[in-house]
């Protein structure tokens, strides 16, 4: 330490250091499940959070559609408060939720790297349906091509 309280770096040489190890600990596998169940769970409560943020939206559509009525129906005037009231609350919440959502998918993504899952491969059902059938697909395709030749004569 130096005389102000701060510390200072010692020169060292490089040969002498051991390097440094960033991979993580071996973990057990009920362990890396818990993980991956902790993962499903968020990405289960992200989902919802997305319809209510989708019902945002809507909540700002709906005040917009006041305040149009407002200004060019001629509505009452406490269409015209009720609609920006609508459109500021629905903003508001609607930019919150991304927000939540935002970093709530970080997490995830974290929480999967730290169980050793690559987020990026991570398939959903559904694509795993859809490369099925387009699977299924290809071997149709190449079947009716081998029966449509044998039709012509």
């Amino acid at each position: 330490m130096s005389k102000n309280g701060k510390k200072t770096q010692r020169p060292t040489s490089s040969a002498d250091a051991p390097e440094p190890t960033y991979a993580a600990p071996p973990m057990s596998a009920e362990k890396r499940h818990a993980l991956i169940r902790e993962a499903d769970r968020q990405t289960q409560a992200i989902m919802r959070l997305e319809v209510y943020k989708r019902i945002g939206y809507s909540v700002v559509a709906v005040g917009a559609l006041m305040v149009y009525a407002r200004v060019w129906q001629n509505a009452a005037a406490w269409v015209l408060v009720l609609g920006i009231a609508l459109m500021v609350l629905g903003a508001l919440f609607s930019a919150v939720l991304y927000k939540g959502i935002k970093n709530g998918k970080k997490n995830v993504r974290h929480i999967l790297e730290a169980a050793g899952v690559d987020p990026d491969a991570v398939r959903t059902r559904k694509s795993a349906r859809a490369e099925a059938n387009t699977g299924d697909d290809a071997e149709k395709g190449e079947a009716d091509e081998r029966g449509g030749d044998s039709d012509e004569r």
